[in-house]
Formats: C-alpha cells, structure tokens, sequence
C-alpha cells in the first residue's frame, strides 16, 4: 500500500482544501469547517484509498440525524454532503497528480443527505421601502446602503466592492466586475464571473453625487474600513439588525431581501420615495 492510499481522510482532506484555496475558492474556509465538524468524526480517521460505500452511507445518515434533532438545518447537511462527494470525486479524477489517490468513486450513485422545505422570504413591498429609506430612525448610512442595493441591485459582496472609478454618473451607470470577500476583505471575482452594466435610476443620482462629493470620489462607495465604521458613508455590518425600534420587522430587512425584490421596488411602477443625500 503506498503513502498516498495510507493517508487518512483528515490528512487528504487537508491537502485538497489546500489546493483548492490554491484556486482561489472563497469559500474555503467556512467549507473547512463543515468537513471538519461533520464529516470528519465518521471518516477522518479512516484511510481515504479503503473508505466504502457503506461508511459514505453512514455519513448520510450521521447528516440526516443531526437534521432531524435541530442540531443544524438541512442546508448544512447538503453543503457537507456536497464536499463529500466532490473530495472523493477528485480523489479518482482530480486534475493534480498528488490528490488522484483512488480508482474508483465509492460516492458515485448514492443518494444524498435530505432537503427539506424551504421557508418563506421575507418580502419588501414598495410602500414598505418607501417607509424604511424615510424614518428617521434608521441611521443614515443603513438608509443609504438600503437605497443603493435597491437601486442598483447588487449582491451584498458587489456592493461592499463598488468603487467609485466604477461609477459612471455621466452615462449613467455601474460597471460591476468585482465583489469583496467579507472574511479576509479581499476582492474577488463576481458569483457568475460575468462583468455587466448595471443603470443608474435618476431617483439615484442625487445620492451617489452627495456621497461622491463627502468621500472625495476616490476609492469605495461604501467605506467598511474599521476607522471609518462611524462615517455616514460607512459600511455597516451586512448581518446586524438595523435597530431595536421596528419600522417593518423586529429585526429589520436583511440587505439580500432588499437586493431579492430590487426590481419590483425599483420599477417604474413601484414607487418614488425622496433618498436624502
């Protein structure tokens, strides 16, 4: 038995998360965890060249448990589920030499970890918007973000990226080529890797002037550096409620619900709210 077909689940699965930050692959580190915390307790110990398909099996079940105990939701599940077969994909078929320790895929044709139901979104009608961009209770640089991710439309991550040499107010509109990888705040490529156009509404306009003119026009839209967290152009933490006084929901809109229903708000038919600059 040579070394690579000895090495255990755990050490293999080092290697490949290794390689594939090597690629670039964002997700990475989250992905790590997941391995580590549900799949690692059943294989990990074992050698990846002598796992079975009845130990794949008992992952699926080890996942489908945890599901139906609350121990973490069914996407979890999946997404492990998920690393499991492509490791084990790779392990036989991968590109690099090194991680082609198998000849065979003991994943191949098993049925994976269960989905279940998928919860309601939550929506954001116009009128709503048109209240949440106006209170005054909301701090104005979530007012601020809310408007451009419901104008502009972007993901959370092309958003914290959008730099103002991206920003074309002349022809109004934003190219979008890049997005931010929150955890180590790098820039990356978009989700879909595509570069396009996004048009700047005229209700807009006035906002990104004011916002350019405070910030000199050079560098980010929205500032999310640490020593700038308390400027009015200032990026606020993506997951924090917007504050304790409800104007829609207790914990108010989550920025991917606003970017979810940006074309219903933002259509000529939806609504026309006043954005303070």
């Amino acid at each position: 038995m040579g070394d690579s077909e000895a090495e255990t689940v755990a050490g293999h699965s080092g290697r490949w998360f290794k390689d594939r930050e090597r690629r670039g692959l964002s997700s990475v580190a989250t992905d790590r965890g997941r391995f580590t915390n549900h799949v690692g307790p059943v294989l990990g110990p074992q050698p990846t060249g002598e796992v079975t398909r009845d130990e794949i099996r008992a992952v699926v079940e080890q996942l489908d448990g945890a599901t139906r105990r609350g121990t973490f939701s069914w996407r979890t599940a999946v997404k492990a589920w998920g690393l499991v077969t492509k490791m084990f994909s790779d392990a036989c078929d991968s590109k690099v030499a090194a991680l082609r320790v198998r000849s065979d895929n003991p994943c191949a044709g098993l049925p994976g970890s269960d989905r279940c139901a998928r919860k309601a979104k939550q929506s954001l009608y116009p009128v709503e918007a048109s209240a949440l961009l106006a209170c005054p209770d909301v701090p104005l640089r979530w007012r601020r973000l809310y408007s451009l991710a419901t104008y502009l439309y972007l993901r959370p991550g092309e958003l914290a990226a959008l730099e103002w040499a991206d920003v074309n107010t002349d022809q109004r509109y934003v190219s979008m080529h890049q997005a931010l990888d929150m955890r180590p705040g790098e820039a990356k490529a978009t989700k879909t890797g595509i570069t396009r156009k996004v048009p700047i509404r005229p209700e807009l306009a006035p906002l990104l002037d004011a916002m350019r003119t405070e910030s000199g026009g050079e560098g980010r839209v929205i500032q999310h550096d640490h020593a700038n967290k308390d400027a009015t152009h200032a990026f606020p933490p993506i997951r924090r409620s917007v504050h304790t006084r409800t104007v829609l929901a207790p914990t108010g809109p989550h920025l991917a619900t606003v970017r979810r229903d940006d074309r219903k708000v933002a259509s000529p038919t939806g609504f026309e709210p006043v954005l303070q600059p």
